[in-house]
């Protein structure tokens, strides 16, 4: 379940504007990638939970942003590099292969961090330092840092591919896009009946932009689907799950298509960039991906229109997770 194998080559990297990027607990394989200096805006870095090799990239020094970085419970080895980030508050490196001593930039953190390495701790760490104690929001938890043993797969895979939050106003295009990924389904339907108010919450938004902006959907290249935005106002809808960043919605549509549509909200992105990000997402494809088929564009509605699956999948890919 989840991703598995390396990232391919030219696909995170074309996504600049990240602000957020969770890969974690997945099955991903490989190096980090190499220049995290294409993500100048990245504050939150999780890789935790995967089969990572090689070493840690000293790129990441470069992100001025960076508050958060989770390399834990992976196969890294080599020393830490020096990483000199005045704004990082959160890391975990635990679980790896690492060697040599922990440079004096990262000093600052409790040993726990470095715990389930090579490293030798007592020639740089202070255990009982007050300034780790005290400017570290994260606390050691218990058993929430399980071994690569007990490391569990269930939870939503992102590739973020889960590439999952970037941008203010574009966090949930890129990061719905990267996590579509499947994840372990409870079974059965996952979605909530069907119910009028439902439908009524769906079309009845989405006609008010209808009546000031005639944009058309736009399908990608190959797509076999043929409906207007009139069709899926008038399709049967039943929520699949809410987040963060909007709803999903099964809609069966009149002539027998049935979709899975995710209706943003709170997007505030110019139609030339999001149609950019849109095509970014239509080409990514992976046996565990919901392709992206279509889009919608207007200033008071973005929806994005993906393949529906049977038996609980979409529910269990796209339920909670924003």
């Amino acid at each position: 379940a989840g991703l598995i194998g390396p990232i391919p080559s030219n696909t995170l990297s074309r996504l600049s504007a990240l602000q957020t990027l969770n890969l974690e607990s997945n099955s991903i394989t490989g190096p980090l990638p190499l220049d995290f200096s294409v993500w100048k805006n990245l504050t939150i870095a999780d890789f935790s939970n995967n089969s990572f090799i090689g070493s840690i990239p000293s790129s990441i020094s470069k992100l001025t942003h960076l508050n958060s970085l989770d390399l834990s419970n992976n196969s890294l080895s080599g020393e830490i590099p020096d990483l000199k980030v005045p704004s990082l508050k959160e890391l975990n490196l635990a679980n790896n292969n690492l060697s040599g001593i922990v440079p004096k930039s990262l000093q600052r953190f409790p040993s726990w961090v470095f715990s389930g390495n090579k490293l030798n701790l007592d020639l740089t760490l202070n255990h009982t330092s007050e300034y780790a104690s005290a400017n570290s929001p994260l606390q050691q938890p218990n058993n929430s840092h399980p071994t690569r043993k007990n490391k569990r797969l269930s939870e939503p895979a992102l590739l973020g591919i889960i590439i999952a939050v970037s941008l203010v106003g574009f966090a949930a295009i890129a990061s719905f896009a990267i996590v579509l990924c499947y994840k372990k389904g409870n079974g059965g339907g996952g979605g909530q009946s069907v119910m009028k108010s439902h439908k009524t919450e769906f079309s009845s938004k989405t006609e008010a932009s209808l009546s000031r902006d005639r944009n058309k959907i736009i399908f990608f290249e190959g797509c076999n689907l043929a409906f207007d935005l009139e069709d899926l106002l008038r399709a049967s809808a039943e929520v699949l799950g809410k987040g963060t960043f909007g709803t999903v919605y099964k809609a069966a549509i009149e002539d027998a298509t049935t979709v899975a549509v995710k209706r943003l909200k709170e997007v505030t992105v110019g139609k030339r960039e999001f149609e950019q990000q849109m095509e970014v997402v239509g080409r990514i494809r992976h046996d565990n991906l919901a392709a992206l088929r279509a889009y919608y564009y207007s200033k008071e509605e973005k929806l994005m229109v993906y393949d529906y699956y049977e038996q609980g999948s979409v529910s269990s890919m796209l339920h909670g997770m924003f």
